[in-house]
């Protein structure tokens, strides 16, 4: 097949023809847009391709549904009657991806503006750019489509269940970082939340590399596994999940085949080369990495590390009220997510937001950040000692063995970057060490040596942690 010119069908998915992906042989194209420029990747394992576009298949895995017969058809059915009408954005995907002022975000008031002035759509909705390339898809209760009202029930319930259940109340979220712009006046926010006993925050679940790190071998974000115990509670949490993933690849694979192909190749790579492995409760998961945010209001913004030519899938839940819709600036329009609902969209074109609202909402996003589809980009994660000499070089202070540059234990031949590893150092016998050692530490006159140097009370300061690990220590 050649890349440049990939057969599409009318609603943008590629052709499909007994059950195999064409062309899966030699390249595996996303089929909205930029197929001559980006995101063409050499085909890894074409052996699972019949399986994963398989209408019916028993559970492969302990935790997943079997998926009731005809549910393609079913679902298929559905979502081309929303493709039949599609809408006509203002601009051409180029433009959205090129033009600098697009990358503009709104401001505070430009958002209250359009949480008044834009209309809010409840129906299905699908979004084009002038040329026809797919923008957004909204199907409203599509989550339900591919089983009975019996599954239906306990389906939309998973998601709250497992999050208050293994997240929220055994692993409270952490808060959005100081320096992301997505969230909206985040310690404000959780103070007013912390009022009303709500919880607030977002975990980053999911296999990623490093922002910065583009060929550094990816791994399980540190909220995924900041410990055993937290990570246990990520565990179960995937697994209470895996009919929810299930039933989103589902959709995804009936909505766009070539790009629910193109997904899945990047996380069976993923699965095969990394601690993924771990987190795979579903033989229809195809995103590695799923922000789980709760009661956490986002600002207007595009999301820059997602790729480009892809869609994200965001879903939501919870007892919220009174707004709560994803508010997007190009369609002058806002939606209204509620439990069930689905929305694909190119989030790293399209500026988004959530509308503000009461009560606590729950939200997913389904997404592959752009340098995990860099296949080939292997390079193991960098030891203590590697970050530590180049943190060194980086400042300028040369190599280990130079004395002048080196904080130097009075004591004993330890030496140390920062004033608070020494701090560290020393601490324990401030109290509970014996008056000396085999080392040289004398307890009498470390009290002595610390009170010149910091002062009464400071060798163990609450107010200086000190530092943890290999990082910010060196040995002689």
């Amino acid at each position: 097949m050649n890349p440049e010119t990939p057969p599409v069908c009318g609603d943008g998915a590629l052709i499909i023809a007994d059950n195999e992906v064409q062309g899966l042989d030699d390249y595996c194209v996303p089929s909205s847009g930029f197929q001559k420029m980006l995101d063409v990747l050499p085909a890894r394992d074409t052996s699972a391709s019949s399986r994963f576009l398989e209408e019916q298949r028993p559970p492969y895995l302990h935790h997943e549904w079997r998926e009731e017969e005809g549910w393609y058809t079913r679902v298929r059915q559905n979502i081309n009657k929303i493709l039949k009408s599609p809408i006509t954005c203002g601009t051409t995907e180029a433009e959205l991806a090129g033009v600098p002022a697009f990358h503009e975000s709104s401001t505070p008031e430009e958002m209250e503006r359009f949480n008044t002035e834009f209309p809010i759509i409840d129906n299905h909705e699908f979004q084009v750019d002038k040329d026809g390339i797919p923008l957004m898809l909204f199907a409203k209760r599509a989550m339900t489509w591919p089983w009975s009202s019996e599954k239906t029930a306990d389906l939309l319930n998973i998601p709250s269940d497992a999050t208050r259940t293994y997240l929220a109340e055994e692993y409270p979220p952490p808060l959005p970082q100081s320096t992301d712009e997505r969230h909206i006046d985040h310690e404000a926010e959780r103070d007013r939340l912390d009022a009303l006993g709500q919880t607030h925050g977002v975990w980053h679940l999911g296999v990623r590399r490093p922002k910065g790190h583009q060929t550094q071998r990816p791994a399980l974000s540190n909220e995924s596994y900041p410990d055993t115990e937290k990570g246990e509670s990520v565990n179960h949490w995937y697994q209470r999940m895996a009919p929810y993933h299930q039933t989103l690849g589902q959709i995804f694979l009936a909505y766009d085949p070539a790009q629910y192909a193109y997904n899945k190749q990047i996380y069976e790579h993923w699965v095969n080369n990394t601690s993924l492995a771990g987190l795979k409760r579903t033989e229809r998961a195809c995103w590695v990495y799923h922000p789980t945010l709760v009661s956490a209001r986002v600002s207007p913004h595009r999301d820059k590390y997602d790729l480009l030519s892809v869609m994200v899938a965001m879903t939501c839940s919870g007892s919220f009220k009174n707004g709560g819709n994803i508010v997007i600036k190009q369609f002058k329009r806002q939606y209204a997510m509620r439990d069930g609902d689905v929305m694909f969209l190119r989030s790293r074109l399209l500026e988004h937001a959530v509308s503000p609202y009461d009560g606590e909402r729950l939200s997913f996003v389904h997404a592959i950040p752009e340098n995990m589809a860099n296949l080939n980009a292997m390079i193991p994660a960098p030891t203590p000692a590697e970050r530590r000499d180049k943190k060194r070089k980086r400042e300028g202070l040369g190599d280990e063995d130079d004395d002048g540059e080196m904080i130097k234990c009075p004591f004993c031949p330890r030496r140390f970057e920062k004033e608070s590893g020494l701090k560290v150092h020393l601490a324990p016998w401030r109290k509970s060490q014996p008056k000396s050692d085999k080392k040289g530490h004398k307890r009498s006159e470390i009290l002595l040596w610390c009170e010149k140097r910091w002062g009464k009370g400071m060798l163990n300061s609450k107010a200086d942690p000190g530092t943890k690990g290999d990082d910010d220590v060196a040995y002689s």
